[in-house]
Formats: C-alpha cells, sequence, structure tokens
C-alpha cells in the first residue's frame, strides 16, 4: 500500500494584534479562503488522508478543520500535537516514525522553516519555501513510517495559493 504524507502549512495568519501570543494568532480572511482552495484542490484530485495531526497553533487548527470539512475525514481522526508546534525538521521526522502503521494516508499541519526543511530531505532541495496554505504530497514505497526515507520515495507533488491566483 505504501506511505503518503500530506504536509500542509498553515494559512495565512493576522498580525493585526500584536499583543496575542504566537500559538493563538487566527487567520486572515484571505487564509481562509486559501485553505478552502486547497482543500478543494485535494478534493478535486480525489486525494484522502486517514488521519489528521496538526500543531496546537490557533492557525494550523483553523486550516486543519477547513481541510477536514472538505475532504469529510471525522473529528476522531484529528489529532493536535504539541511536538508539531514551530518544530523542526528533524523533529518532523522522528515524530513521524511513531505514527501508528494502522494508517496510510496522514496531514500534518505546521510551521516553516521546519516543514520546508523537512520536504527537502525528500525532495533534493526542489522547493525553497512552502508558503502559506502550501501544500506537499509525499508518496513512499514502503509499508512502515519508520521505513520513509528519500530512497523509497516514489513520487511527490506541490502547490500553493498563489500559483492559482489570476494575475491584475
Amino acid at each position: 500500500m505504501g506511505k503518503k504524507i500530506f504536509i500542509v502549512r498553515h494559512s495565512k495568519s493576522d498580525w493585526s494584534a500584536p499583543d496575542i501570543p504566537d500559538i493563538d494568532r487566527s487567520l486572515k480572511p484571505r487564509g481562509v479562503r486559501d485553505a478552502y482552495k486547497m482543500a478543494e484542490l485535494l478534493k478535486q484530485k480525489k486525494e484522502q488522508a486517514d488521519f489528521i495531526i496538526s500543531s496546537p497553533a490557533t492557525r494550523a487548527i483553523h486550516t486543519a478543520i477547513i481541510f477536514s470539512r472538505i475532504l469529510q475525514i471525522p473529528e476522531k481522526n484529528i489529532l493536535i500535537e504539541y511536538e508539531l508546534y514551530m518544530a523542526d525538521s528533524e523533529s518532523i521526522k522522528k515524530y513521524c516514525h511513531k505514527i501508528s502503521d494502522d494508517y496510510n494516508k496522514v496531514m500534518i499541519f505546521g510551521h516553516n522553516p521546519g516543514l520546508t526543511t523537512f520536504t527537502n530531505k525528500f525532495t533534493p532541495g526542489e522547493i525553497n519555501n512552502v508558503p502559506t496554505s502550501g501544500l506537499v504530497i509525499l508518496d513512499f514505497d514502503c509499508n512502515s513510517w519508520k521505513d520513509i526515507d528519500p530512497g523509497v520515495l516514489e513520487n511527490h507533488f506541490f502547490d500553493y495559493p498563489k500559483k492559482h491566483r489570476i494575475l491584475r
């Protein structure tokens, strides 16, 4: 069957209230629209995840909830994971190795620079930046999350909202 990771960077966050702690920043209206756009793109591609894991940051959780609605992933299949808040690449990889092999397709919602660096461990430096609402799909030819590494990457996909904006 293989393992598939959907990496999603949280959508555009609101910086209008500088006194709010970073973890509690919400999404801008554009961030909400972009999350819907990218979730719809996955739905059109007929891509589906078994399980969602999100950083505890409000902006990441909100993005994850939008994807779960569009893709009809039940709330019991959503986990808020404190280890993913501002996690670096190595922490993300170690976390992935602990995912239950009962799940074959997992979505991870988090932050940069960790997500971009993590992605580039598998897609040799091809992605300069996973932007807000950016989506990377990593498809691995292995049966256990413990075995994900660049040597078993079969395919990858990268997209983001600005690719679809009409320039005026």
